[in-house]
């Protein structure tokens, strides 16, 4: 008799414990669910500027340029793409997005091609991207800032590659023979007036030896 109320007794006080840890559970979930949503930060963008300069003698037809990002000291925020094509001089933007607080660091190069006469830029610039918190729209918001360095460390405008085209000697060589065509053609016009010269004179003397002997 005594063990059965002490077995009922042992339940009830099992029954109430569970109880409360129900009443607990209920109330400390939504306050997490509540904190989650205040540390959620919305995403806010950056661009990272890159841009191709063309130099030297003027390409028969644009030539593609390709010029790629990639993520430095392990870097896992990356933008969608990787590489940017830009067609003869232009620039193009490598845009990306973050949720949150921190420094991210990035390295941006021309891939190099081997068309006939281009002599390709081969600098190599490192990127850093500030994601910080704004004070102005409020405590939860963030804001982005570019920072652009070359190999010496120098701040720059955007990623600038600057490819210099020499256009092949082939192409020059009909200009040559031109010009030595026009060359020997004055010459043979000279020559031809000399000879009509010479012989206006030599009728000039006959003529004259005619006349003196008549």
């Amino acid at each position: 008799m005594a063990y059965a109320l002490n077995v009922k007794r042992n339940l009830a006080i099992a029954s109430l414990v569970a109880a409360v840890l129900v009443a607990v559970l209920a109330c400390v979930v939504p306050s997490a669910q509540a904190y989650a949503v205040v540390e959620a930060y919305a995403p806010v963008s950056a661009q990272v500027p890159a841009q191709v300069i063309v130099k030297g003698d003027a390409p028969a037809q644009a030539q593609d340029f390709a010029v790629q990002i990639s993520g430095a000291d392990g870097e896992t925020v990356l933008p969608d793409q990787l590489q940017a094509t830009i067609a003869g001089e232009g620039s193009a933007q490598f845009a990306m997005s973050f949720t949150e607080v921190g420094l991210h660091h990035y390295t941006v190069r021309q891939v190099p091609g081997n068309a006939e006469g281009w002599t390709y830029d081969e600098r190599v610039y490192n990127v850093e991207v500030y994601c910080m918190w704004s004070g102005q729209d409020g405590p939860d918001s963030l804001y982005t800032q570019v920072s652009v360095k070359n190999a010496a460390g120098e701040k720059c405008e955007a990623c600038t590659f600057e490819n210099n085209y020499k256009a092949p000697t082939s192409l020059a060589q009909p200009q040559v023979a031109s010009m030595a065509q026009t060359g020997d053609m004055v010459g043979v016009a000279a020559m031809l007036i000399g000879l009509v010269a010479l012989a206006a004179v030599v009728a000039a003397v006959v003529a004259y030896r005619r006349r003196s002997r008549e």
